[in-house]
């Protein structure tokens, strides 16, 4: 066999990994979140920086340094992006202008990492996930008091709310929105901006994933106001998922992702249709894996776009929000991954196949295929 065919650990190492992707409201633009190795005597580690690519193949890359920079997620006008940099130490929300500028930070939490961070509707605050900083722990740890109870320690992950402020305005104050003995796994905005949905669980184990449940909960906190609890929660189901995802349509329907029930295995679910005002949900038709990731919705809502295995490529189903069945997307054979799509109905990948390099795409709906960003 030909050398230039092998694919040692070497090659693998240095071959750059495109870890998130995340699509501009008008579709003409692509942030790509792109893992390299760093490899030296005194260090060994990968960074993450973003890139931006447009829908002429022009690319620009957005950030620098030795820092990670990840979860890209434009701002409802296009006009911002929100990530995660670890550049000050801990990983800290930041917002840097689309057409370019130095970033800046929302937050600069120095006990607790952000992650998760969710533009609302109408881009005037964000959402994002956190550990709450605990002091007393941390006291205690310092003095070697640090004992870890069995099933009884756990660190909580709770939502956090801020307003947006532009780079020359003071950083605003956090607000912490939940707290308790739950773990929340994901969130993501209601139509109109007055609450938030969510997926809980009763601590982060992984096998708890049969207890994971969808909820939704007010966002009309103020800073003196104290946390919600578990009790404060709408309840609307149990999943039994193991990382359910969230979308909600333009007419407000929640969708996610809905375990068997019983629960007999993590990963087997069908997109589940949900009222924030409660009510038993709709179930939607199941995908040939019943393994569906969420991606987005078409342009006017009445079908839900996911992504699932074929084999050793990737297809793209469109679920109907009527009850009809999955309708496979893609016609050529390709791995997309990842994908994303705007609120517009729009879809992009990083595409790549055995002769094909990883590559920014646009779907061309009517083709039935991703066409290439060169």
């Amino acid at each position: 066999m030909s050398d230039q065919l092998l694919w040692p650990i070497e090659t693998q190492l240095h071959h750059p990994t495109v870890t998130e992707l995340a699509l501009s409201p008008d579709g003409r633009q692509l942030v790509f979140a792109m893992e390299e190795p760093v490899i030296r005597d005194d260090e060994s580690k990968f960074v993450t920086q973003l890139h931006l690519v447009g829908a002429d193949g022009a690319r620009r890359q957005l950030t620098y340094g030795a820092h990670s920079n990840r979860t890209p997620q434009w701002s409802p006008d296009g006009h911002y992006l929100a990530f995660i940099s670890d550049r000050s130490g801990k990983p800290n929300l930041y917002v840097m202008r689309t057409d370019g500028g130095e970033a800046w930070a929302l937050t600069s939490f120095d006990k607790s990492a952000v992650g998760n961070p969710v533009w609302s509707p109408d881009g005037q605050r964000l959402a994002f996930l956190m550990t709450p900083p605990d002091e007393a722990k941390e006291k205690a740890g310092k003095q070697k008091d640090d004992a870890i109870r069995w099933d009884v320690d756990f660190d909580f992950a709770h939502i956090y709310l801020i307003d947006f402020a532009p780079g020359n305005q003071k950083a605003p104050e956090a607000i912490q929105l939940t707290a308790g003995r739950f773990h929340v796994i994901n969130v993501a905005w209601l139509a109109d901006g007055a609450g938030l949905a969510l997926c809980h669980m009763p601590n982060p184990e992984a096998n708890q994933w049969p207890e994971t449940r969808l909820a939704t909960v007010p966002a009309s906190r103020k800073a003196e106001d104290s946390p919600l609890g578990a009790d404060d929660l709408q309840d609307l189901d149990l999943l039994a998922s193991w990382n359910p995802e969230i979308l909600v349509t333009p007419a407000g329907q929640i969708i996610t992702s809905k375990g068997d029930l019983p629960a007999r295995w993590a990963f087997s679910t069908q997109l589940a249709v949900y009222s924030p005002a409660g009510g038993t949900p709709q179930l939607l038709a199941r995908t040939p894996d019943e393994q569906p990731n969420i991606i987005g919705h078409s342009a006017d809502g009445q079908e839900i776009y996911v992504a699932e295995e074929d084999g050793v490529a990737t297809q793209l189903f469109a679920v109907p929000l009527d009850g009809g069945p999955a309708r496979p997307l893609l016609t050529e054979r390709t791995v997309a991954q990842p994908v994303a799509a705007n609120k517009a109905g729009q879809l992009a990948a990083i595409t790549q196949w055995f002769h094909t390099p990883p590559t920014p795409a646009l779907w061309a709906g009517a083709t039935g295929r991703f066409n290439p960003l060169t």
